[in-house]
């Protein structure tokens, strides 16, 4: 079995180092880009939620949004449906 050879040292991502330090984020290490995905990366547990890509349009529309969604839009003291003009 083929060795695998890893050319780029384990270094770990310093945020001192790149947030609020003026850098431009342009052909950084790959430490530094990896950190930057994870960041964006949606959790599973909000994944899960999603309908399957494979889902058909009628269905998707018959899909009720989870409750954190409904949960965001209603205001205390009004009901989720109450908006202000």
């Amino acid at each position: 079995m083929a060795e695998v050879i890893d050319l780029e040292p384990d270094v770990l991502f310093d945020p001192s180092e790149w947030i609020c330090a003026q850098k431009v984020y342009k052909n950084v290490p790959i430490h530094v880009a990896d950190a930057f995905s994870a960041v964006r990366r949606l959790p599973q547990s909000l994944l899960s939620k999603f309908p399957a890509e494979t889902v058909s349009i009628s269905d998707f529309l018959a899909v009720q949004p989870p409750g954190i969604i409904a949960a965001r839009t209603k205001l205390p003291g009004t009901s989720p449906t109450a908006r202000s003009t």
